[in-house]
């Protein structure tokens, strides 16, 4: 495949901090590429705790179990999401309630959270898709006066900003992910920030088998994870988040590409775009108008033949198997009409840090020929 999904940026940075955990990270030395990394995130973040993971899935996970999250509880989830936003739900044994998602911004909906919500709602995890995000003020307004924890799942926005305020600081906890295909990688790896102290402590004990940071070295107070980035994660985070900006300003370079080669085109739009947010475009976005007919998977196939990989959007997450006998799944197939009416029809096209403008130019050429030929046959 000539244009895949997505690519990292890398460095001789990268190789460089790589081979020197390899070389030195051992013994006395251990942790230190995971504490100058955690320092640097703090750094950049403006938040006052972080701790490396080995996934934002183990940081969602954490989070609900610091919050005290378990079986009676119901945590809101946006129905169009990665299933890792919400499995972590059903490790505590509480119940994902699965809100629909706002047809500007593609996010959770504050008008569904608002219905949805009742006396065992315990918390909202709030996703930033794609690298947007949604009205966090409005949200934290809503789980404040509701007393509900708010998590932000910043997996996808390393970057973003809202109101001059980075993505995945808004709620009492935020949540990211390093995976290899995100904008800045560590391979796999996450981390959870929070500014709560209590939190941050609470979740060093459950991610380090119940061990608490006190000179007891090997007595663990409680049954808990294993949850420890490594050294040689943390060197590639440290060299990627170096030059942050850099990785981030390049997605939003191809996003402006995107949007200019498929001017004009009327049946086809983008990620949203919101004056208060500063989007990070972890992945461009294309949704159709559903009149075309033409649907997620016929693009993929598609542009398969020219040797262009695109993904579907996220399914709604109440119409996978995964969920079939789950207790909200029938109120979610009927009440989230966004979620049903958005999924079928979005795309995200090849956004990796090595393209050029030109290959940009050529895969909306091809997308737009997919485009109107499908047009046509539809209309035969």
């Amino acid at each position: 495949m000539k244009y895949t999904i997505t690519n990292p940026g890398i460095s001789l940075r990268e190789e460089e901090y790589v081979h020197g955990a390899i070389r030195g990270a051992w013994n006395r030395n251990s942790y230190e590429y995971i504490r100058e990394y955690a320092r640097k995130i703090s750094e950049y973040l403006q938040v006052e705790y972080v701790i490396p993971l080995p996934s934002c899935t183990s940081a969602i996970h954490l989070a609900l179990m610091a919050l005290n999250i378990s079986q009676g509880d119901q945590v809101i989830v946006p129905d169009v999401t990665w299933i890792a936003s919400a499995a972590p739900v059903e490790y505590t044994g509480a119940d994902t309630i699965f809100s629909d998602i706002d047809n500007e911004t593609w996010c959770i909906s504050i008008d569904s959270i608002r219905n949805i919500i009742n006396k065992d709602t315990k918390a909202i995890i709030a996703v930033d898709l794609y690298g947007n995000m949604p009205d966090m003020k409005k949200i934290r307004d809503v789980a404040g006066s509701n007393g509900i924890y708010l998590i932000e799942d910043a997996a996808q926005a390393i970057g973003t900003t809202q109101n001059g305020k980075y993505a995945g600081t808004f709620g009492d906890v935020g949540v990211f992910s390093f995976h290899g295909s995100k904008t800045a990688t560590t391979g796999e790896g996450g981390a959870l920030v929070t500014h709560d102290r209590k939190i941050f402590d609470r979740c060093i004990t459950l991610m380090n088998h119940g061990r608490s940071d006190d000179k007891s070295v090997y007595c663990c107070y409680e049954i808990a994870h294993k949850y420890a980035m490594s050294d040689l994660q943390a060197a590639l985070g440290l060299a990627q988040l170096e030059h942050i900006d850099e990785l981030v300003q390049k997605k939003r370079e191809i996003f402006k590409w995107y949007t200019q080669s498929c001017s004009g085109i009327d049946s086809l739009s983008f990620n949203p775009t919101n004056n208060n947010t500063n989007d990070s475009y972890w992945m461009i976005t294309a949704l159709l108008k559903p009149y075309l007919g033409l649907d997620k998977h016929y693009i993929a196939q598609e542009m398969h033949k020219r040797g262009i990989s695109t993904r579907p959007m996220f399914d709604p997450l109440s119409s996978m198997p995964a969920y079939r006998n789950h207790r909200d799944t029938m109120r979610a197939r009927s009440e989230n009409k966004n979620a049903y009416t958005i999924s079928p029809y979005a795309f995200n096209l090849p956004s990796g840090m090595d393209l050029n403008k030109s290959d940009v130019e050529y895969i909306s050429d091809e997308l737009i020929r997919i485009i109107n030929n499908g047009n046509k046959k539809s209309s035969a």
